[in-house]
């Protein structure tokens, strides 16, 4: 019973996988795999249980140099492999600000964690509700179908107190859905969003992706103008 880590892989970005197997809900043991980042944080995490409930123990782990994860051990009295399919990560192609104005830096400052930053101040907005910086990027997916995608961004701001509010595009319905609001540091620090459930609602009929990122003070700000600075933002599909 409970958990137990069978073996363990490392790929050339020095993600790590562990497998082994795991009792679910309702079945004996499953196979489970995780891959953490090369700070210890867990990226994603997969299940497998075979056909029967019967045990299935995970006993051999390899990655390829696409990074596609292969799993295979004892499932049911027979032997199962599983492979997890590449991801893909896929950097803004353009943005623009429905609210506020750039400071510094331009499109390039936003494709790769390197301290280069987008530089935003906040601009005219019409409702004490509404964000005074309002980011908006654009990308193209590889998949219209992925089964899972994240996208992260990487910022800070020049005074405490401000809340950052990521939302990405519904295709679908046509409006943002916000995914995570959160009290923005003051150095930099990297949020990520997961979407594992219909990911495909925010892929557009030509492969669109388009994100939004808003900074709005949650409380009087006693410095101003206040600044919002991006480092990074990036997108992740899983195939």
């Amino acid at each position: 019973s409970g958990d137990v880590a069978t073996k363990l892989a490392v790929d050339a970005a020095g993600n790590v996988y562990v497998t082994g197997y795991s009792v679910g809900v309702g079945s004996s043991a499953d196979y489970a795999t995780i891959r953490y980042d090369s700070n210890g944080n867990q990226l994603w995490v997969s299940r497998y249980n075979g056909s029967g409930n019967a045990p299935d123990v995970a006993k051999a782990l390899a990655v390829d140099a696409a990074g596609n994860v292969y799993v295979t051990g004892y499932s049911g009295g027979d032997y199962a492999t599983i492979k997890y399919s590449q991801t893909t990560t896929v950097s803004p192609s353009s943005f623009s600000l429905f609210r506020g104005s750039v400071i510094s830096g331009d499109l390039d400052s936003l494709l790769v964690s390197d301290d280069d930053r987008l530089v935003m101040r906040p601009g005219v907005v019409f409702s004490s509700q509404e964000p005074p910086i309002q980011l908006i990027v654009n990308a193209t997916s590889p998949n219209a179908t992925p089964s899972r995608l994240e996208f992260s961004v990487e910022a800070h701001c020049s005074v405490p107190d401000i809340s950052q509010r990521i939302a990405l595009y519904n295709f679908d319905t046509q409006v943002y859905e916000t995914l995570n609001t959160s009290t923005a540091m003051t150095s930099d620090w990297r949020t990520t969003v997961v979407v594992t459930s219909n990911p495909e609602r925010f892929i557009g009929p030509n492969l669109e992706l388009r994100s939004r990122v808003a900074y709005k003070a949650q409380g009087p700000v006693f410095v101003y103008p206040w600044f919002a600075r991006v480092d990074q933002v990036k997108w992740t599909l899983t195939d």
